[in-house]
């Protein structure tokens, strides 16, 4: 059989198994697995995409090339329609008409417990999304998508935050506006009067003020509490930023 697999680090998604049944010119079928590897960080999960290629396939560089550019699109897929943080796509194992590297170890998947309903819905939105060349484009050529994934990607919870904040300031233009929109989202989000002393006591959403905090560090800013507060926020923050793209 010929097939070629893709792995990389994901965090924020439940372990799951899901088959996208997709073909083109080459590809036959995609399979995907979301796990735990006691390699990583508790908080993280493996990911493996494997491509079934056709067995007519004549060249290992076109089906090699296909296959990359296809598990680009699924994790820019994933992201989208998830609010799971991946990595870049690696290539592991993969086997063409003979050809290719097949000796890196496999660990056995123990226990994986696999949401039926989810994974077949996630499953079923992948399938309709990788016919979807226009959202396949913009996810790939946007910049604010790719910023986002970015973002996303950046470890550092404060930094992340950052990030964030500065893709939907940059869409909105002022915070303000970056305020109207999170309003208009979640109307009951928190409101806390801003300490900036050019606008004494005017109301600002939560994230604008935790950004403001941050970004002018006041000597009573308490750091560890802000620090404390993003993580609880950042995850939420993101859906409303990617929203806004």
């Amino acid at each position: 059989m010929n097939y070629v697999e893709y792995y990389t680090v994901v965090e924020g998604v439940n372990p799951s198994i899901l088959k996208v049944k997709y073909t083109n010119n080459l590809i036959n079928g995609i399979d995907i697995k979301i796990y735990n590897d006691e390699e990583l960080d508790p908080t993280k999960c493996k990911l493996e995409i494997k491509f079934i290629v056709s067995n007519n396939v004549t060249s290992v560089e076109d089906a090699l090339k296909t296959t990359l550019d296809t598990a680009h699109d699924i994790i820019n897929l994933l992201s989208f329609n998830t609010e799971g943080k991946f990595g870049i796509p690696r290539r592991g194992r993969f086997n063409i008409n003979g050809q290719g590297v097949v000796a890196i170890a496999q660990k056995p998947l123990y226990n994986l417990q696999n949401n039926e309903d989810l994974s077949q819905g996630l499953s079923n939105r992948l399938e309709l999304s990788l016919s979807n060349n226009n959202l396949l484009a913009d996810l790939k050529n946007n910049s604010y998508h790719r910023l986002y994934r970015a973002a996303m990607r950046t470890n550092d919870i404060i930094a992340r935050f950052m990030f964030l904040y500065g893709i939907i300031f940059d869409i909105k233009t002022t915070q303000n506006l970056v305020d109207d929109y999170i309003q208009s989202i979640d109307p009951n989000v928190e409101m806390r009067k801003s300490t900036d002393p050019r606008k004494p006591n005017k109301d600002i959403t939560k994230y604008t003020w935790l950004r403001n905090e941050i970004g002018h560090t006041r000597n009573v800013t308490d750091i560890n509490k802000v620090k404390n507060e993003i993580t609880e926020v950042c995850d939420g923050f993101a859906e409303l930023v990617k929203g806004a793209i």
